[in-house]
């Protein structure tokens, strides 16, 4: 996909519309706080990443940009959001990877762990769609998300964030601690099972996002 040349084209195009998306996350500019409540910093600078979070608006993407604005940020989009041609070629160059999520994709897998391996980041959403329910907990963690950070050694960054109430309040997000695979083994091929109960364990830092965003927003 975007390869290691210095700045190429693509390279330039992604400048572009990375620096669009930002414009529109950055207005208002988020809230962005930590576990702690204390203001976010991104300092994981020199290793790829995965920020995983819940999915409640179209315009995720654009504030999840703005809180790790200092990273070049990728995204996992469904082959549905990427169908129609002029789309497809626009969030090509904005840094999205299409994957489609009713099978094994692995040409998209592949791109996504050459991207991790640049030291990039890529967020993804594992609910692969937009959820209106707000109120539940996020409850599902697909396979591919802890297949990348296995292969790759990256950790995954949990976050949480709703839209705000009036389009012109500022949105806050909640990041949590990162989320190391090794932490919980040290093989990096896994069953089903062992995938399935590091998911558990990833759910749970992401609620943890969200109850501290509760307590701080009360809900909103």
């Amino acid at each position: 996909m975007f390869g290691d040349k210095k700045y190429g084209v693509n390279m330039f195009f992604y400048d572009i519309a990375h620096g669009i998306v930002l414009l529109g996350g950055s207005c208002p500019p988020p809230v962005k706080l930590t576990v702690d409540k204390k203001p976010f910093k991104n300092d994981i600078l020199d290793e790829g990443m995965i920020i995983v979070g819940n999915h409640v608006s179209f315009k995720d993407p654009w504030y999840y940009s703005a809180v790790f604005s200092n990273r070049r940020m990728f995204f996992l989009a469904s082959e549905l959001v990427m169908k129609d041609p002029i789309r497809n070629f626009l969030c090509y160059h904005a840094g999205c990877i299409k994957i489609d999520r009713n099978i094994a994709d692995i040409a998209a897998i592949r791109k996504a762990t050459q991207t991790l391996k640049h030291k990039r980041a890529i967020t993804i959403f594992p609910e692969g769609t937009v959820r209106r329910d707000e109120e539940q907990d996020l409850t599902e963690i697909k396979a591919g998300v802890i297949f990348l950070a296995s292969q790759t050694g990256v950790p995954i960054i949990p976050a949480y964030s709703l839209k705000p109430r009036h389009w012109y309040n500022r949105r806050t997000v909640v990041v949590g601690r990162p989320f190391r695979i090794s932490d919980y083994t040290d093989k990096k091929f896994l069953s089903v099972p062992e995938m399935d109960e590091i998911a558990k364990a990833l759910i749970g830092k992401i609620n943890e996002c969200k109850n501290v965003f509760d307590e701080v927003t009360g809900g909103e």
